[in-house]
């Protein structure tokens, strides 16, 4: 372990002793009966989510999901803007915290992203 390894491991340990946590995993149900349309196509974002933590989960872990929060952003848009919002939090948001996860590994990522061309069910 290096020096900033070390004292991560330290302020980890300081935190535990100090706070109780509660795992809150994703609750694509929330996002249920919402979807952005456009051009006559409609995609629901609890797919989206469910179809993203899938593949995340599959090439790396559970504890990398997506959570639901980022989906809520565009849940409360009304319908007209729920596509521009959708691409901000997948452009700016999604997309960054992602090749983060895959840094170096383009091939992975890029994997990961193909099942986003298909159509989510």
């Amino acid at each position: 372990m290096n020096t900033a390894d070390r004292s991560i491991a330290l302020l980890d340990i300081a935190l535990r002793r100090r706070f109780a946590f509660a795992e809150i995993m994703p609750r694509p149900d929330l996002l249920a009966g919402i979807a952005v349309e456009a051009e006559g196509t409609s995609v629901r974002l609890d797919a989206i989510l469910r179809k993203l933590n899938d593949e995340i989960t599959q090439h790396i872990d559970r504890d990398h999901q997506i959570g639901h929060s980022y989906f809520l952003q565009i849940a409360g848009e009304d319908p007209e803007n729920r596509l521009e919002r959708l691409d901000f939090v997948w452009n700016y948001q999604i997309l960054p915290l992602l090749e983060e996860y895959f840094y170096g590994q383009r091939d992975r990522l890029a994997d990961v992203l193909a099942n986003f061309t298909t159509p989510i069910e």
